[in-house]
């Protein structure tokens, strides 16, 4: 189940991250695993959305994350807008965003500059789809890292949902990533 699967990478990610990354049981976890079961909720999505996960690539990520994208907007999660759950390993909570491309933003506009961008673009999306932001919460989130893409990820989020792991049940997350992949929709 879905919820399992993110209640275990929040729960054993600091572990995994002291040990080495590559060839990393607990990476193929995330990066296949997660991605296969987080694929099969879209069975009857009307629409192709492209499903990765990441625990970092070539390093360990500060905050790992799954993520949906449509082709016709990115494809990757260095630009565009898309749907992601981003992991607090510190605080073990997960978070359902609304969020964006942090990485292109960054490079177009610095980092500071850049975080600037992405929040005002972040209220822009809440701005455009009102019945979708009362389902959810526009307060800033927390991702447990002062690290550059981490803060693009906080300063990047439009709306969403953040989930301690008393609270993950498999229906509410289900429900919920249907709502917001309609509000992407």
């Amino acid at each position: 189940m879905l919820s399992e699967m993110l209640a275990r990478v929040a729960q054993e990610y600091v572990y995994a991250r002291g040990k080495p990354f590559a060839g990393s049981d607990f990476a193929n976890f995330v990066r296949h695993d997660l991605a296969i079961e987080a694929k099969k909720k879209l069975t009857f999505w009307p629409i192709d959305l492209k499903v990765k996960a990441s625990v970092g690539a070539g390093n360990w990520a500060a905050v790992p994350w799954l993520a949906f994208f449509d082709p016709l907007i990115t494809e990757s999660a260095t630009q565009g807008c898309y749907v992601v759950y981003l992991i607090n390993p510190q605080d073990r909570e997960i978070t359902l965003s609304m969020n964006q491309g942090t990485t292109a933003i960054y490079k177009e506009f610095g980092r500071q500059k850049g975080r600037e961008v992405l929040k005002r673009r972040a209220l822009d999306m809440a701005e455009r789809l009102p019945d979708y932001v009362q389902k959810f919460s526009t307060k800033p989130i927390e991702l447990g890292s002062e690290d550059d893409l981490p803060l693009g990820y906080i300063a990047g989020h439009s709306f969403g949902r953040t989930y301690r792991l008393s609270d993950l049940d498999e229906e509410a997350i289900s429900a919920d990533l249907m709502e917001m992949l309609a509000a992407y929709r």
